[in-house]
């Protein structure tokens, strides 16, 4: 009698097993199912979509980061996200639309509307919208990078120094940093 209540134990922990690993057998199955289970937590839609852009589906991943922010729910990442897929798209007024939605605590779409503006040559904005995130988060490093672009592009190559040298401090980027201290030598950055 005892070796038959293990059996049928072992059997169901067995079973319960195989139906787990339906769930995990892929990332998309994974996050639709934390997207059943919790349908207003943001985390299980941005990261399938997020699992859609890594297979190459950008219509799908658009239509999971809409769905992220219908009914006016606040959702900065997936916000962000759709911006940065409609620049890559050059769909500069949606990217823009995006980004402007998404601003939060850590200035990632104000580092997004400064590439969009890069994209669309305006590079005053672009600057100024690079400045506003590096002031929300002066550890991002890529910030230092694009805003040193910008203002190369405005003709500045002694401001420019500036960010490029904030650049290598903060960068952690190691693989193109002899190309950026290559050029700072060509703008005879001190």
């Amino acid at each position: 009698m005892r070796t038959i209540i293990v059996m049928v134990m072992l059997l169901s922990c067995m079973f319960a097993v195989v139906l787990r690993n339906r769930i995990w057998r892929d990332d998309f199955t994974l996050w639709d199912n934390v997207i059943l289970q919790s349908t207003q937590k943001t985390r299980g839609y941005n990261n399938a979509a997020s699992a859609q852009l890594r297979h190459g589906r950008v219509q799908e991943a658009i239509r999971i980061y809409e769905q992220t922010l219908s009914g006016g729910r606040r959702n900065e990442e997936a916000a962000n996200n759709l911006a940065i897929i409609y620049l890559d798209k050059g769909e500069y007024d949606k990217a823009i639309a995006y980004a402007m939605q998404g601003i939060a605590a850590d200035g990632s779409a104000y580092n997004t509307l400064g590439e969009i503006y890069m994209k669309t040559q305006q590079f005053e904005m672009a600057f100024d919208f690079f400045k506003k995130a590096i002031a929300i988060n002066p550890s991002e490093y890529t910030r230092y990078y694009n805003a040193a672009l910008a203002l190369e592009r405005l003709g500045r190559p002694e401001d420019a120094c500036a960010y490029w040298k904030s650049f290598v401090l903060h960068g952690k980027y190691k693989e193109n940093m002899d190309d950026v201290m290559a050029h700072m030598q060509e703008l005879s950055c001190q």
